[in-house]
């Protein structure tokens, strides 16, 4: 079982998560004044600090940025997997596109899960995607993802069961130390991810991850 681990917004804290346990670590680039992402410069140097000791990802399609912004975007920071969850879903042609001008990185759909019509766009699109992430869709965002609540694992179950021969699955949606060895036990997914769960705010101020939460999120979760 993979643990993936989102709002990373120093290198201090990638590496602080790396050696709490984390496999995967997931940032978020935009310059909006979202509490949780970070501008350019800061991701480049996120990601150098973690190198190769884990999988670099990044969500670079919130905002008004299509596809060739992200693609741009992408040349630039070069994650290794390229998290889609706002303006871009994965189509053939884009797919394809990556894989010609961005060889070896992989692409992780977001699928929000509303309902029933999220195993028919996990089965429809299940071609022109490496990993899916099966997360909460927030009442006005635009993006699916950072709800901080669970969603009806049953669906998200019925996915991994269509799909996940050839895609990857990644459980996400408030998950955290204290619900994450029942959602494991109910999905059965190839991954975890927390993002709300493991993070510390304080009066709505976004202050980083709290690493003994990391660091047992992780432990639970390499049991399975």
């Amino acid at each position: 079982m993979i643990t993936q681990i989102y709002g990373i917004i120093s290198k201090e804290q990638a590496l602080a998560c790396l050696e709490a346990g984390a496999d995967y670590i997931g940032l978020v680039l935009n310059d909006s004044i979202k509490k949780d992402h970070v501008m350019l410069p800061e991701a480049l140097d996120i990601f150098a600090a973690i190198g190769d000791r884990a999988k670099k990802v990044a969500i670079l399609d919130l905002g008004l940025c299509g596809e060739e912004a992200v693609l741009a975007l992408a040349k630039e920071l070069r994650p290794d997997i390229l998290h889609l969850c706002g303006s871009v879903t994965t189509n053939r042609d884009f797919y394809r596109r990556c894989r010609q001008e961005m060889p070896g990185m992989e692409i992780m759909q977001a699928v929000g899960m509303v309902g029933p019509e999220a195993v028919d766009f996990a089965t429809a699109h299940a071609e022109w995607a490496d990993y899916y992430i099966l997360d909460t869709v927030k009442t006005g965002e635009s993006g699916v993802g950072a709800a901080g609540a669970t969603h009806d694992w049953n669906l998200s179950r019925q996915i991994v069961e269509a799909v996940g021969d050839r895609v990857k699955v990644i459980l996400a949606g408030g998950l955290g130390p204290h619900n994450v060895a029942a959602a494991i036990e109910a999905v059965r997914p190839y991954g975890v991810d927390s993002l709300t769960m493991t993070s510390i705010e304080k009066d709505g101020v976004f202050l980083g991850k709290d690493v003994e939460k990391v660091r047992e999120f992780c432990r639970i979760a390499h049991t399975y």
